[in-house]
C-alpha cells in the first residue's frame, strides 16, 4: 500500500497545483513592478542616480563602448559580470541611453524573479506556501534596492533562481524532461557571468538531483552532461574571448585572486578590507604589487594566482587565526545587518519610504527562513536541490569576504522557506488560516528554527554607521565630477568625521578645497592623509601640484618622484614627473620616466608624445624622436600635431 500523503507537514513529495488562472500572476507580476517603480521614482532625486562611481562607471563605460562598436573590449575583465555591460548597451539602445528606463528594465526582471520563486514554491510546497513566498519576495528590501543599481546582481537573481527551478522539475519527472537540465545549466551559466562563484554549486546541484531521484550514479552520467553543457554554452564563449583579445586564459573575469586575499590576510575582518594602496584602484594596485613582488610583468591570470598563493600561505601560517576568520564569516553571512561594498541600503532608507517602510528584510526573512529549514528537514531528499544550492552557495562566500550583495543569491530560495514557515505560524491563528493543526513536534522544530534565526541575525557584529563614511565619500565623489565643489566639501567632511583613518576621504576632501581656493585648508587635509599613510601616492602627487604652483620646483619633483615610485603604473604621475624634470633641465632623467609610463602604457598618446618631443627637440635625437612620432600616429591617426612634428623631425634631419 502507498503512504498517504501529506501536502505540507509529510515525508512524500508535494504535488504542485496547477494555477486555475493565470490572472493572479498577473497582478502579483504588476504589484511586485509598481512597488519597485514608486521605489525608483522616489529615489531619482539622488545624488548618485544618474551618475554611475565605482563598478558601475566601468559596467557604463564598457556599456558605451560597445554602442560605438567595440563588440569585444580590451584586455581581460577584471569585474565580474562580463555580460552585464551588454545588457546596459541593449537597454542603452532603446531607451536611449536612459538610466532611469534601464532601472525599469532591471525592475521588471526582478518581478520576473518574483514569480518564479511563486512557481518554486508552489511546486515544493503548495500554493499557500507559493503566495507567502511571493509577497516575501515582492516586497524584499534588498531585491528593491538592487534593482536600482547599475550592477549584475538583479540578473544574476533571475537567472539563478529559473536555473534552480528548472532542475526542480526535470529532477521530478520522468527521463523525458531531462532535457531541462541543458536548459537549467544555461541560466547557472549566466548566474555565474555575474557571480562566478556560483560555478562552486554545480557538483552539489547534481548531488542533489541524484538524491532527490534516489536514483544510481550510472544513471547520472547524461543529465550531468546535459548541465555541463548548458553551463559551457555560455562560459566558453567568454573564455574563448578572453583568450583571443587578453591572450589570457581566464575563465570569465581574472578579480577571483584579490577578491580571495582580502578573505585572508592579516587585515581581514570578514568583510571588504583593504590597505589605501588598494582603496583607489584594486585592479591596478594588485597587478602592481604582484609584478614587484615577482619582478616581472604579469598576465592578469598570473596576478591572480599571486593573490590565490598569497591568500593560502596566510591560511596555512595562521590556521587559529583562519578559524576565528571562518567562524566570523559564517556569523556575518547570517547578520542582519545588510553590509555593502558599494552603495549601502541602510544608508539609502533616507531617500525611500518604500525602502524604510517595507517590513521584509534580511533580519525578519532570515528567522522564518531557519524556522522553514528546520521544519522541512525531514523532506529534506525531496528539497535537496535548493537545499544543497543554499549550503554549497553560502560555503563559497565564506571563501572570500562577506558582503549583503554577495550572499544574496541564496535570498530567493531562503524566502521559500520562510514562505513555509509563515504558513504554519498562520495556521496558528484562529478563522480561515487554522486549516489544519500543526503537530507538536512540527511546532517544536519551527520554534528551535525561529529562535536561532533570531538569535543569528541579531547578534552586534556592525552598526550601520561604521559604513556611512564611504557613502558620504560616494556623495561627494559624483559632486567633485560635477564641479559642485562647494557640496562635495560637505559630503567628504562629514566622510572624515565618521572615518577619520581614511587616506582617501581626506585627500579627496583636500582637492575640492584646492579647486575652492581655499588652499591653506586644501593642504592641511591633504597633508593629514600623508600623516597617516606617508606611502599614500594620490597625495604626494597633489601636494607636488601644490609646491608647483608656488613656485617650488624641486620640491615638486621630489614630492612627484615619491609619487611615481609608490605607483609606477600611474602614468598620470610619470606624466608630470617627467615634464617637470624636463622643464627643470634633467633631460636624461626625463627620458628614463617616459620610457618607464610607455612601458606601463605602451599607447599612451601624451607619453609618446612628449618623449617624441624631448628627444627630437631637446635632446637633438631626431631619428629615434621619429619612432616614436610614428607609433604616436598608430595609435592617434588624428592627432593635431604629430603631422607638424614629423615634418620638422625630418627637416632637422635633412639638415644635419
Amino acid at each position: 500500500m502507498g503512504r498517504k500523503r501529506n501536502s505540507n507537514l509529510g515525508s512524500t513529495k508535494v504535488t504542485p497545483k496547477r494555477a486555475g488562472s493565470r490572472t493572479p500572476l498577473v497582478l502579483l507580476f504588476v504589484v511586485s513592478l509598481l512597488v519597485r517603480l514608486a521605489y525608483l521614482l522616489q529615489i531619482r532625486d539622488n545624488p548618485t542616480f544618474a551618475h554611475p562611481t565605482a563598478d558601475a562607471l566601468l559596467y557604463n563605460d564598457r556599456a558605451l563602448d560597445i554602442l560605438g562598436g567595440d563588440l569585444l573590449g580590451q584586455g581581460i575583465f577584471f569585474h565580474s559580470s562580463p555580460i552585464y555591460p551588454l545588457f546596459l548597451s541593449a537597454n542603452y539602445l532603446i531607451n536611449g541611453q536612459s538610466i532611469f528606463w534601464t532601472y525599469c528594465a532591471q525592475a521588471a526582471i526582478d518581478s520576473g524573479t518574483v514569480l518564479l520563486l511563486w512557481l518554486l514554491a508552489n511546486r515544493l510546497f503548495g500554493r499557500g506556501t507559493a503566495w507567502a513566498t511571493a509577497f516575501l519576495a515582492a516586497f524584499y528590501q534588498a531585491f528593491l534596492f538592487f534593482a536600482g543599481e547599475m550592477l549584475e546582481i538583479t540578473l544574476v537573481l533571475f537567472a539563478v533562481t529559473a536555473s534552480v527551478l528548472l532542475l526542480v522539475i526535470a529532477a521530478e519527472h520522468s527521463s523525458k524532461r531531462t532535457r531541462l537540465a541543458v536548459v537549467s545549466g544555461v541560466f547557472l551559466g549566466l548566474a555565474a557571468l555575474g557571480k562566478p562563484n556560483i560555478l562552486a554549486t554545480i557538483p552539489f546541484l547534481l548531488a542533489g538531483w541524484k538524491w532527490q531521484r534516489d536514483q544510481a550514479w550510472r544513471l547520472m552520467v547524461r543529465p550531468t552532461l546535459l548541465f555541463g553543457i548548458g553551463v559551457a554554452l555560455v562560459i566558453l564563449p567568454v573564455t574563448l574571448r578572453n583568450l583571443v583579445v587578453g591572450d589570457d586564459l581566464v575563465l570569465t573575469s581574472s578579480n577571483g585572486g584579490i577578491n580571495f586575499f582580502i578573505g585572508h590576510n592579516d587585515l581581514a575582518n570578514g568583510i571588504f578590507r583593504v590597505g589605501s594602496n588598494m582603496e583607489a584602484d584594486l585592479e591596478g594596485s594588485s597587478t602592481l604589487i604582484a609584478e614587484r613582488a615577482l619582478e616581472r610583468e604579469l598576465k592578469p591570470s598570473q596576478v591572480s594566482n599571486y593573490w590565490f598563493r598569497q591568500g593560502i600561505d596566510f591560511m596555512s601560517e595562521n590556521p587559529a587565526r583562519e578559524l576565528t576568520l571562518l567562524g566570523r564569516k559564517f556569523l556575518l553571512v547570517w547578520n542582519g545587518y545588510e553590509i555593502p561594498n558599494h552603495f549601502d541600503l541602510n544608508f539609502f532608507e533616507r531617500y525611500s519610504s518604500v525602502l524604510r517602510f517595507t517590513p521584509v528584510r534580511f533580519a525578519t526573512a532570515i528567522p522564518l527562513a531557519m524556522a522553514g529549514l528546520f521544519l522541512a528537514w525531514p523532506r529534506r531528499r525531496q528539497l535537496a536541490i535548493p537545499l544543497l544550492f543554499i549550503a554549497s552557495y553560502l560555503a563559497s562566500v565564506l571563501l572570500f569576504f562577506v558582503t549583503a550583495r554577495y550572499r544574496l543569491p541564496a535570498v530567493p530560495f531562503l524566502l521559500v522557506f520562510s514562505g513555509y514557515a509563515l504558513m504554519h505560524f498562520l495556521r496558528l491563528l484562529p478563522g480561515r488560516w487554522q486549516d489544519k493543526a500543526v503537530p507538536p513536534r512540527s511546532m517544536t522544530r519551527l520554534l528551535v528554527g525561529l529562535v536561532v534565526g533570531i538569535v543569528l541575525v541579531q547578534l552586534p557584529m556592525y552598526k550601520a554607521e561604521n559604513f556611512y563614511a564611504a557613502q558620504h565619500a560616494s556623495i561627494g565623489s559624483v559632486y567633485k565630477n560635477q564641479g559642485r565643489f562647494d557640496e562635495a566639501v560637505v559630503e567628504y567632511q562629514k566622510a572624515v568625521e565618521l572615518g577619520p583613518s581614511a587616506v582617501l576621504f581626506r585627500n579627496s576632501l583636500g582637492v575640492c578645497l584646492l579647486a575652492l581656493d581655499r588652499a591653506v585648508e586644501g593642504e592641511e587635509a591633504i597633508r593629514s592623509a600623508l600623516a597617516i599613510d606617508p606611502g599614500y601616492a594620490p597625495a604626494r602627487r597633489n601636494i607636488s601640484r601644490i609646491l608647483e604652483e608656488r613656485g617650488d620646483i624641486t620640491g615638486a619633483i621630489e614630492e612627484q618622484k615619491r609619487a611615481f615610485s609608490a605607483d609606477p603604473s600611474n602614468a598620470a604621475a610619470g606624466l608630470n614627473l617627467g615634464r617637470l624634470l624636463s622643464d627643470q633641465g634633467s633631460l636624461s632623467e626625463s627620458e628614463s620616466v617616459l620610457r618607464t609610463v610607455l612601458q606601463n602604457h605602451p599607447e599612451n598618446s601624451k607619453a609618446l608624445w612628449n618623449l617624441a618631443v624631448l628627444l627630437g627637440t631637446g635632446m637633438n635625437r631626431p631619428d629615434e624622436a621619429l619612432i616614436y612620432v610614428g607609433q604616436l600616429q598608430r595609435v592617434d591617426p588624428n592627432h593635431p600635431r604629430a603631422g607638424q612634428l614629423r615634418a620638422f623631425l625630418e627637416s632637422n634631419r635633412k639638415d644635419r
